[in-house]
């Protein structure tokens, strides 16, 4: 527990590497800790390092299997490689800022189905961010308000009855 929240500091310091570092020897010691193998999959999806989604999927998918980022994660790393191919040159191209939207825009939908509002908004905002002309985003940003029962839109707009 100690490696594991350390990593959330260092994380939060922006030192995403040393905190990464720190949540894989959590894991290390205790193979059975899926908060950090959770964690270590949101952080290979930020990187849009797809092929580190595939063994921490199956991992979550085997030690907490009622949870769905174990199958989110490995889903994501199968939509990639399905859309990319699965060669190393093509697999490579998986980092362009455009592809990272897509690990994005999932782990919002899953967080969206999960009525977990803040963290669905910013998962939805960060691949707004890696890709602005993207269109899944701003679709999950539109369910997310919809679902919150907002009826009201950020530009003054309203809906009359």
């Amino acid at each position: 527990m100690a490696h594991y929240q350390l990593g959330l500091a260092l994380q939060e310091k922006g030192n995403s590497n040393q905190a990464e570092n720190e949540w894989r020897e959590a894991v290390r010691l205790r193979p059975t800790f899926s908060q950090a193998w959770q964690t270590l999959g949101a952080s290979a999806t930020r990187r849009g390092d797809w092929r580190a989604l595939e063994p921490i999927g199956d991992q979550l998918k085997r030690i907490a299997p009622r949870f769905a980022e174990g199958y989110l994660f490995h889903a994501t790393r199968a939509l990639i490689r399905r859309r990319l191919g699965s060669g190393s040159r093509l697999e490579s191209t998986a980092a362009d800022r455009s592809q990272r939207a897509i690990g994005y825009v999932k782990l919002g939908q899953l967080r969206l189905s999960q009525k977990r509002w803040n963290e669905a908004e910013a998962f939805f905002r960060e691949g707004l961010s890696e890709d602005s002309n993207s269109l899944e985003p701003s679709k999950g940003l539109v369910s997310l308000h919809l679902q919150r029962g907002k009826r009201q839109l950020r530009y003054g707009l309203s809906r009359r009855r």
